[in-house]
């Protein structure tokens, strides 16, 4: 099975894979499962679900961070605001 991914550089990633019985049948279930004919795509949606799962819900939280904090730094420049740009100067 090869597999080719096409990226926006000009530097495509060629996979090669050689899956052992339990795992060409996992493969394939997937694939039934998603309704898609060809081995690439698969491989393109298990990488884009799999990073969506746990890339983005990285990126949520650190924005929910900032959210929680965004009181705190409001407070903080009312109060101290002049000084702090003062400081950068």
């Amino acid at each position: 099975m090869y597999f080719v991914t096409y990226s926006m550089s000009s530097n495509p990633k060629t996979i090669h894979a050689t899956l052992d019985h339990f795992l060409k049948i996992k493969f394939d279930r997937i694939k039934e499962y998603l309704g898609i004919q060809n081995d690439a795509e698969v491989m393109r949606a298990i990488i884009a679900e799999t990073y969506r799962q746990k890339f983005i819900k990285e990126i949520d939280n650190a924005q929910k961070d900032v959210e929680k904090a965004l009181p705190f730094i409001d407070t903080f420049m009312e109060k101290y605001g002049k000084e702090w740009k003062d400081l950068g100067e």
